[in-house]
């Protein structure tokens, strides 16, 4: 499970980072009469960071040319780490063992040791087995160790709540006295563990305490101008990720800060004209032609033309980049479905009129085609770049409203606002931590990010109007619905009856509890709230195990029911905690029994039917807002998104229909009707629709919370000055 995986990530991390500490090997100096030379320096390996490259000047007799500036002294016992916290040490107090995780500290003349490290976990949702899992990973190889106390503790110096563990240590023969500290550090996530000889660790203890309260969180700035940079937390990509072809991301993510479509969402969900100034659209509603803007060019200044269109379309329907999103985005233009299978090189769809002009012709009238331009598969690069090798996305020709600066490898990414991009960005750079110091809300609370997305617990915590962050508070509706697909093509699946007795017999209630999902209420609708054409409807299958063993006692595998199959995407070959719930309900209600298959978090979709699950969970959120987005992109038995693998000719003729359907009535009224069809046969068990919950800092002017991941933090200015 993944609280599992976390805790015992945790508790490796410390026995293995600390298997060559000297804490472990050295007993802990004992109070001595013989006072410290007051000659003796601070340990010379300690960094002391300095405003610039050029050493402090020394004091001399010299007098020092006025028109050098003096840099900026660190100040005496400053000291940074690289796990992201730094600390002005107190006085006597002394770094005697370091490396790259953590750092340990002897206080001169008390006898105390205190070793610190970065959590490389979120320590806000450990659990108290966690933290003896933690105890457990630090005294592993250090022989005879006893937990004696655990509680809660705010220290006047820290300012806030840690949890902590006592604990006794006998190694080398010697019995020292031990506390472990879990928690945040003025925005630092920090392990500490505290060491004393035997009977002084509680008279000691406000010496210990005074060293955290000096501990707080720091990320380095990179040379940036902070007063006109944003900053967050970003995974790090892998090329896949940034190129348009392959991406799978929205508009919002790194690709849609470095690439530019002819159109794109702004955040009230509107179209405008990005590289294109306009377009046409024929009578018969399957020609658009587009217009690109006079004298847009790439960063390099290159022209961008109608040919680097086409080239990028066509290149993502290339069947060696193997994209998922090409036939759900581009495969409406005439031809772009031949050079998906291999057919053909070009699109006979897509016609070059001149530098300036492209005509794109469909295969049918489609009323939403304008809105899939807004997907990064539609984006536009620059045709010399893929030449450069896999890596050409790290320094791209950028079409969009920033370059890529610098791509340190998963460490950051610097992102420059691009000045020949056609609406310069307000504000200079955008700063993503892709190792962060530390946990997303810390880091924010620290100052030391501007936005960051909320988990459930701190969601709600954080909307009581008490919390000074609640005016800092985002929260709206998503366009996202989370479902589990149930696989009717396979046993025993193939029974309605089955499938309704997994409907019935799923208490909703009871499972948002279980995983803390903020709407105790299920969902009723595939479409989400916003979508055009969403309808409120009552909950077709409501727990019910009479119902569900009724239906399941109905069934032709009545006493002979098979092991049913669920299929998940994992980083650790671990069932995910809402797939145990899942299983635990269905095992308990129905007496039903499940098998686990798990693939690699990265691996696409047909690797999950490949398991031969015939359940699957997941999430959809809208890349545009029309129902053909969730309805035809999830439930036509031709397109790749199918997670159910349903085939029904009537659902395919009515969404066929709503594609081409001119009459915006008529064509609302053929999505409700198939949505109806496929939610009675039970193709899916609907679960929650989603809210997004952020909390952005004042600093930042222009924000909005969209319901879909569209790109606007170029159009966010930053103004620091309070």
């Amino acid at each position: 499970m993944i609280r599992f995986q976390r805790s015992r990530f945790l508790a490796l991390a410390v026995a293995g980072l600390l298997a060559g500490c000297s804490l472990l090997t050295t007993p802990a100096p004992t109070p001595t009469a013989t006072a410290e030379p007051t000659a003796t320096p601070a340990p010379t390996d300690t960094p002391r960071p300095t405003a610039t490259a050029t050493p402090i000047p020394t004091a001399t007799a010299t007098p020092r040319p006025t028109a050098t500036p003096r840099p900026t002294a660190t100040p005496v016992g400053y000291y940074e780490h690289k796990s992201g916290f730094a600390i002005q040490l107190p006085s006597q107090w002394r770094v005697v063992d370091e490396n790259n995780q953590y750092v340990v500290l002897a206080g001169v003349r008390s006898g105390l040791t205190l070793l610190l490290m970065g959590s490389p976990v979120d320590l806000s949702a450990l659990t108290d087995k966690d933290r003896d899992d933690v105890v457990k990973g630090f005294l592993s190889s250090t022989g005879n160790a006893t937990v004696t106390g655990r509680g809660i503790v705010t220290p006047t110096a820290v300012g806030g709540p840690l949890h902590y563990i006592d604990f006794t240590l006998t190694t080398q023969g010697i019995t020292l006295e031990g506390r472990l500290w879990l928690g945040t550090l003025k925005g630092a996530d920090a392990i500490a563990f505290g060491m004393a000889p035997p009977g002084n660790l509680k008279s000691k203890m406000s010496d210990l305490e005074e060293v955290l309260g000096a501990v707080h969180g720091v990320s380095k700035q990179y040379g940036l101008n902070l007063e006109d940079t944003i900053v967050q937390i970003g995974a790090w990509p892998d090329p896949e990720d940034i190129d348009p072809a392959t991406a799978t991301g929205s508009a919002a993510d790194y690709e849609g800060l470095l690439f530019a479509g002819l159109v794109h969402l702004k955040p009230d969900l509107s179209i405008e004209p990005d590289l294109a100034e306009s377009w046409a659209i024929a009578p018969d509603g399957r020609t658009y032609t587009f217009t690109l803007r006079a004298g847009v060019t790439f960063a390099d200044g290159t022209p961008i033309t109608a040919e680097d269109v086409k080239f990028s379309w066509e290149r993502a329907a290339n069947p060696r980049y193997k994209s998922d999103t090409v036939k759900t985005y581009l495969g409406d233009i005439l031809g772009m479905s031949e050079i998906f299978t291999g057919q053909a090189k070009t699109a006979r769809g897509l016609v070059v009129v001149d530098a300036r002009t492209l005509a794109v012709t469909l295969d049918a009238p489609k009323a939403y085609f304008l809105a899939k331009l807004t997907y990064p598969t539609a984006f536009v690069i620059d045709r010399r770049d893929p030449d450069k090798g896999e890596d050409w996305v790290y320094s791209p020709n950028a079409s969009g409203p920033y370059t890529l600066k610098e791509a340190l490898e998963d460490e950051a990414l610097i992102f420059e606002r691009n000045p020949r991009y056609h609406t310069p960005a307000l504000n200079t750079n955008l700063l993503f931590y892709a190792r962060p110091r530390g946990s997303s809300l810390s880091m924010y609370q620290a100052g030391t990010i501007d936005i960051v997305g909320l988990g459930a617990d701190d969601a709600i915590r954080l909307s009581n109007p008490k919390e000074p962050l609640s005016k800092e508070l985002l929260t709206g509706a998503a366009l996202c619905t989370s479902m589990i697909s149930l696989d009717a093509s396979r046993a025993p699946l193939d029974d309605i009856n089955v499938r309704k007795a997994l409907a019935y017999g799923l208490d909703y209630k009871k499972l948002a509890t279980t995983m803390k999902i903020k709407d105790p209420n299920r969902a009723t609708s595939i479409l989400p709230p916003g979508m055009p054409g969403r309808t409120e409807r009552e909950d077709l299958f409501p727990f019910s195990l009479e119902k569900a063993k009724a239906a399941l006692a109905a069934s032709k595998y009545a006493g002979k029911m098979p092991k049913i199959v669920i299929g998940q995407r994992s980083a650790t070959g671990d069932a995910s905690a809402f797939t145990n719930a899942l299983v635990d309900q269905w095992r308990t209600n129905l007496g039903l029994q499940f098998e686990v298959k798990t693939v690699d978090p990265r691996a696409p979709l047909k690797s999950i039917r490949d398991t031969g699950a015939q359940i699957t969970s997941h999430g959809w959120c809208a890349d545009y807002p029309d129902p053909e987005n969730f309805l035809d992109v999830l439930f036509h038995s031709g397109n790749d998104f199918n997670y159910t693998q349903y085939v029904d000719a009537k659902i395919d003729g009515m969404l066929e229909q709503a594609r081409s359907e001119q009459d915006p009535a008529r064509r609302i009224k053929l999505y409700q009707q198939a949505e109806e069809l496929i939610l009675t046969d039970v193709q899916v068990l609907l679960t929650s629709h989603s809210r997004s919950d952020m909390l952005v800092k004042p600093a930042l002017k222009g924000y909005v919370l969209s319901p879909i991941g569209v790109r606007q933090l170029d159009r966010v200015t930053v103004n620091r000055k309070r």
